[in-house]
């Protein structure tokens, strides 16, 4: 018996669609409120000269938004990832920031978990960190949310938590699973909430840019 209730998880999109090749599913995001986050990335990270951002990022959303920035595995200066989480936060939409790529330990190079409060204390409401995998129990601990999994389809059906995640809140955990056929999307989705994700992701897209394909289920 799985250590965690079935449900479906709330989402939380890497968003990664640029609003000029699907303006309608950006304005589904921005309008329609979904529980849950979507983290606004196209340039893997910010980028001022898009003129397509500008618009959307100076409205309201009705779901959160996070602005994408890369920790490089603890190589980028944490001078580097404040600058860049403070130009997402001077958006009206954007809430908070997800950093992806973060070392599965508390403190490696120049990265430290002690950020996360840094970027909170700049105008952060959430912050998420991406190490796809589960990482010490000190990040999952600093950050709101932590995706624990980062997996193609066929690697999440054999992959097993370490037994202190089940005592880890729902809201607090994320997985993001690739290459799911449409017709195991639901069933995917199901799997991650019984594994205790509070927010999840699937899609049929593969390597090296999973992310740029939205889902088949309906999820938005």
């Amino acid at each position: 018996m799985s250590a965690f209730p079935s449900r479906i998880p709330a989402i939380g999109a890497p968003w990664y669609v640029h609003p000029a090749e699907n303006p309608a599913a950006w304005e589904g995001l921005l309008t329609v409120s979904h529980e849950g986050f979507a983290v606004a990335n196209i340039h893997n990270g910010f980028r001022a000269d898009d003129p397509y951002y500008a618009p959307l990022l100076s409205r309201t959303a009705a779901t959160a938004l996070l602005g994408y920035v890369d920790v490089a595995y603890g190589d980028r200066p944490v001078s580097e990832i404040l600058d860049e989480s403070a130009a997402w936060l001077e958006h009206l939409a954007i809430v908070g920031v997800m950093f992806d790529r973060v070392p599965p330990v508390v403190s490696q190079c120049w990265w430290d978990v002690e950020i996360i409060d840094e970027v909170r204390g700049i105008g952060a409401q959430m912050v998420a960190v991406n190490p796809g995998v589960v990482p010490q129990q000190g990040v999952v601990a600093a950050a709101d949310v932590t995706c624990v999994a980062e997996l193609a389809w066929q690697d999440f059906c054999w992959w097993q938590a370490p037994s202190w995640l089940a005592s880890v809140e729902r809201h607090k955990v994320w997985m993001l699973l690739h290459g799911v056929p449409a017709a195991r999307q639901t069933a995917a989705l199901s799997l991650c909430g019984e594994r205790g994700a509070g927010y999840a992701w699937v899609t049929a897209g593969t390597l090296p840019n999973p992310w740029s394909t939205l889902p088949d289920v309906e999820v938005l």
